[in-house]
């Protein structure tokens, strides 16, 4: 090979790098996910008002793995799954059950955690079930799978039963609705009314007998994040169960 041609494929190379390296180098975009932030323990603001919670460990462990950062974006309950419809993110999260009706929208991937319905109400009142509200006013989280079966299967069952949704539906927000008369009982998953009993004097917790469902993330159909999100379920098994603990535990501390 004559020395010429040398410099001239050296000079190529170097024109190719420069050409590819860029795109590269480029650290890929955010995750975005949406969430309500204000269903405990998934995804609630805590006193320091950062968004914390069993899905929200969990999405962090999965965007390190992936090594991407995560861009939170908070919608109500209530339209965090449109906003995956309408692609305003790539992930929703917070409490979320897993329905037939939704599978049929929407990829949702089992986070390992089931949750069912509960009462919460006031320790000094008489609710003992559902029969004891006739005439009374019921609370659920607009949106939300509660709302669903409070209005439309035990509308049918307890006619005089009365039930009010909430675009916004907090902790705070539900304990003070329940001490100051506004609702006589609200309906949440259980581990949303254990962790807010536990942190709250003077409420109790009434089961229901209403089944018991599946949690997990939403993603579009054929969404690539589902099939990361089942890999990483199934890799990570060990310390999904260390945020069992961390959240859910009755032991735990956060708040």
């Amino acid at each position: 090979m004559k020395k010429g041609i040398l410099p001239l494929l050296a000079g190529a190379a170097i024109a190719l790098l420069a050409v590819f390296m860029p795109s590269c180098s480029k650290k890929a975009p955010p995750l975005v996910v949406l969430t309500s932030g204000d269903i405990a323990p998934f995804a609630m603001v805590d006193k320091e008002g950062t968004l914390c919670g069993f899905d929200v460990d969990l999405i962090k462990m999965l965007a390190k793995c992936m090594n991407r950062d995560i861009e939170f974006k908070s919608l109500p309950f209530e339209d965090v799954m449109n906003g995956i419809k309408t692609k305003q993110g790539d992930v929703a999260l917070g409490g979320i059950s897993i329905t037939k009706e939704r599978e049929e929208i929407f990829d949702l991937t089992a986070t390992g955690h089931s949750g069912g319905f509960v009462l919460l109400a006031l320790e000094s009142t008489v609710i003992n079930s559902l029969a004891d509200l006739c005439e009374k006013m019921i609370g659920v989280r607009a949106g939300s799978l509660q709302e669903s079966k409070a209005k439309r299967e035990w509308d049918d069952n307890y006619r005089n039963l009365f039930v009010k949704s909430y675009k916004s539906f907090n902790s705070e927000e539900i304990v003070a609705k329940l001490r100051g008369g506004e609702l006589a009982a609200i309906v949440l998953d259980i581990d949303e009314a254990k962790y807010i009993a536990a942190r709250n004097n003077g409420l109790k917790i009434v089961p229901l007998d209403a089944g018991t469902f599946e949690m997990g993330f939403v993603t579009t159909k054929g969404s690539v994040y589902s099939d990361e999100i089942s890999k990483f379920m199934k890799e990570n098994k060990e310390k999904v169960d260390e945020l069992e603990i961390k959240w859910f535990s009755a032991k735990s501390d956060f708040s």
